[in-house]
This record gives structure tokens, C-alpha cells and sequence, in this order.
């Protein structure tokens, strides 16, 4: 799963604006109830046990519930008090901060050169986000999306690794080592690849 939220929405808001950033957090209301039930269940190895089966953990419930009634306040068009919208748009400036004290809370307890000594961690770190958003741009464009419909769904997948994969892991006792390598990686290419792929969705919304 890519960063999309924390690590992109402010890059999107300050590239593309507020209207565009409202159309991507409702296109990603499925990424992130996937992320949240399937993705925990994943990453926290539940799957792998005999006999488990897929349940929605109640530590994840506050999120899916803010997701719906996200979705329900749009559809329905229901305006909050004033203090509310503000205090929630103050909060939202907060996301890129917060996001970038927490990777480097995570991968500061991992030796430098533990971090770089992984041909698996660039492997999957590329794939993440060269071929993923390059796949992505290539279909869209072939089948005539254009406008938001092509930049949403590039700007996705061009995102770099989300920290859930460290986040989830730590939680459950696991060893996050391999994934922190990934994440760690998978950044330190989004800050050439990602310059690039918004200069080209600019380039299809102009």
C-alpha cells in the first residue's frame, strides 16, 4: 500500500489545489477501508494462522467509522459548525509534519547501513514507485481518462510505501526490519520520481 494520505495529500493540496485533493479523499475512501481491514490483516500475520479468519480488529473501528461519516457529511451535504471545519482544517496542516517525525522516529532505530544493504528492498521500492504509476499512466491514457480520473489514480500509485507496513508489524511484536528498508528506500526515490510524475500531471490537467 502506498503513502498516499499523509505523505501525499499535502504535496497534491499545495500542487493541485483543494478542489483536487476532496476528489482524491473520496476516490481513496476504498484504498483506505482496504488498508485498514484487509492490510491490517495481512501485515499483523493473522493470515498465516490456521483457522483464523478475517475480522475487522476494534482498534480499526474509529477509522472506518470517520471514513463513512466522511462520506455521509458529502453525499448529503451536511455543513458542520464553523469551529469544527476550521479545527479539522488546522489538524489537516498537520499531516505532513507528523507523518515525516514518525518515519524518522521508526527508522532511527535502524543502523544507517542496515537500511541501504538490500537488492530485495530497491527491487520492490522501484516497483512501488517507477512501475506502478508508470503502468497506471500508460493504461489510463490508452483507454482516453484524462483530467482528474488520469491524475488521481497516478498520483496513488506514485506514492512511496506507507509506514502501516513498519507501524503494523511493530504493534504485533514482529520484526520490521525488512519492511523498514523498503519504506526507507522506497522514499529516498520518490524524491526524484516524484517531482517528475506531478510535473506530468500537471502537464495533462493544463
Amino acid at each position: 500500500f502506498s503513502n498516499y494520505a499523509y505523505f501525499g495529500y499535502p504535496l497534491l493540496r499545495n500542487v493541485f489545489g483543494e478542489t483536487m485533493l476532496a476528489e482524491t479523499v473520496l476516490f481513496a475512501v476504498p484504498f483506505t477501508i482496504t488498508i485498514f481491514t484487509l492490510g491490517t490483516y495481512l501485515l499483523t500475520g493473522e493470515s498465516g494462522k490456521r483457522g483464523s479468519r478475517f475480522s475487522v480488529s476494534g482498534k480499526m473501528l474509529p477509522v472506518l467509522a470517520a471514513a463513512l461519516f466522511g462520506i455521509l457529511f458529502g453525499l448529503l451535504d451536511i455543513k458542520l459548525p464553523s469551529v469544527v471545519t476550521t479545527g479539522i482544517s488546522d489538524l489537516s496542516k498537520c499531516m505532513c509534519p507528523v507523518s515525516l517525525i514518525l518515519t524518522g522516529y521508526v527508522l532511527a532505530s535502524y543502523r544507517i547501513k542496515e537500511l541501504f544493504l538490500s537488492a530485495r528492498a530497491y527491487l520492490i521500492a522501484a516497483i512501488r514507485v517507477i512501475l506502478f504509476p508508470l503502468l497506471t499512466a500508460g493504461l489510463l491514457w490508452l483507454i482516453g481518462l484524462r483530467g482528474s480520473a488520469f491524475v488521481i489514480p497516478v498520483f496513488i500509485t506514485s506514492m512511496p510505501v506507507g509506514m502501516n507496513v513498519v507501524i503494523f508489524s511493530e504493534a504485533n511484536g514482529k520484526n520490521s526490519s525488512a519492511e523498514a528498508r523498503i519504506c526507507f528506500i522506497s522514499y529516498l526515490i520518490s524524491l526524484i520520481t516524484i517531482p517528475i510524475i506531478f510535473g506530468i500531471l500537471q502537464g495533462s490537467v493544463s
